[in-house]
Parts: C-alpha cells; sequence; structure tokens
C-alpha cells in the first residue's frame, strides 16, 4: 500500500489515512533498523583511487561504530615501488611521526620464491603490502580493532597478490599493527600508495554498529 498524499488525494487526508501513512513510515523504519542493526556490516564510504596518490576516509570515527573494515578491490600502482601505506588522522593532521606505528607483516609467495616476516617496531607507517607488481592486482581487507579506543589502537590486514599476466607467482600478506604516536582518539585514515599514483583499485569503508 502506498503513502497518502494531500497532493495526490486532491482533497485533505481523513483521520484512518494518517494513522495508515504512520503505520507504513513506522514499518520501513523497523525494516531498515534489521537491516543495518548490530553486526551487520554498513557501507559509509566508497572510492576509486584511479589517479590518486592519497585516499582519505575521515566518516566513521564517532563512536557510531563498534568495528570498521577497510576493502581495496584490484589495487595496482603505476610504479612497482609504489608499495600500499597505511597512516591515522588526528584532527586536521595525519600522523607520521618517525615512531608513530609498530607492525609485523608475513608475506607467503604461494608459487616460487621467498617466504617473508618483516617486523617493524618503529615506523611513520604501515607497510601493508611491499613493491606490488605494477600489472598486478591486489584485493584485500583491513580489520580495525575499536577504533573509538583512544589506547591500543590496532589494526590487522590480509591480502591477496596476482602477478601480471605470464607469471606463476601469486603471493599472499598478512600482518597486524598498530597506532601508539599518542593516546588521543583517531578519526580518520590515509591509505598511500608509496612513491607513485594508484592506477586502478576501489576502496570501501564498512562499520558494524555499536
Amino acid at each position: 500500500m502506498a503513502i497518502i498524499t494531500r497532493a495526490g488525494k486532491g482533497a485533505p487526508l481523513t483521520h484512518d489515512e494518517m494513522d495508515a501513512n504512520w503505520t507504513q513510515l513506522n514499518a520501513a523504519i523497523v525494516a531498515l533498523e534489521a537491516l543495518h542493526g548490530p553486526g551487520t556490516w554498513e557501507l559509509i564510504d566508497s572510492k576509486d583511487g584511479a589517479g590518486l596518490q592519497l585516499v582519505d576516509f575521515l566518516e566513521g570515527f564517532d563512536g557510531s561504530f563498534s568495528r570498521l573494515r577497510l576493502e581495496y578491490d584490484n589495487f595496482g600502482p603505476f610504479s612497482a615501488a609504489a608499495d600500499l601505506w597505511l597512516q591515522v588522522w588526528q584532527g586536521a593532521a595525519v600522523r607520521s611521526g618517525l615512531s608513530d606505528y609498530e607492525w609485523v607483516r608475513n608475506v607467503l609467495r604461494v608459487s616460487s620464491g621467498t617466504n617473508l616476516v618483516v617486523v617493524d617496531a618503529d615506523d611513520s607507517k604501515i607497510v601493508l603490502t611491499l613493491e606490488p607488481a605494477t600489472q598486478g592486482a591486489i584485493f584485500g581487507e583491513i580489520d580495525f580493532l575499536l577504533p573509538t579506543l583512544t589506547t591500543k589502537r590496532g589494526f590487522k590486514w590480509s591480502s591477496w597478490e596476482i602477478d601480471p599476466v605470464g607469471s606463476d607467482q601469486s603471493i599472499l600478506t598478512t600482518g597486524a599493527g598498530r597506532f601508539k604516536g599518542n593516546n588521543s582518539a583517531i578519526d580518520g585514515i590515509r591509505l598511500i600508495a608509496g612513491s607513485n599514483v594508484i592506477e586502478h583499485g576501489v576502496f570501501s569503508l564498512y562499520g558494524k554498529r555499536v
């Protein structure tokens, strides 16, 4: 049953018609709350990174969500030297102090090559992927542990890199880290394509409500 409007009816609504409208609106609200209630991932923002070096997300850090997840699909840089880094926003500033972050990254080369475990206890950023192939594609996700906390702001991530056509190399990267620069709240995140720009890739931020 559709909402009845005065313009559509051509006359004032009766009390029963107004009651019916409110009933339908309330039912729609209940359905939306069920769809976006606790335990359900909501899309907060999505950005096409093509041609950008910096991708910022400044929504979703107001305490409305107990968990945040950022997914990146088909990411590839113009230069093989363009790592994918992560930094956090606080107020109007991006945190990039030389000892603001600590992280560990495990690199598993599925087909060939050397597997690596890289640890950095003092860094100016979190290194999510290191020098991916220029013609490759990376699919991954970053989970943010309780982003509203002022201490122990943690991240964990995983990504799958598919090397260029003709290569038998595939790379699985997993890692964890945290921002430790100070005890102020985080209110945004930034992804950086190292020393170059992003050729292709879509980045999407999701949240789970408290």
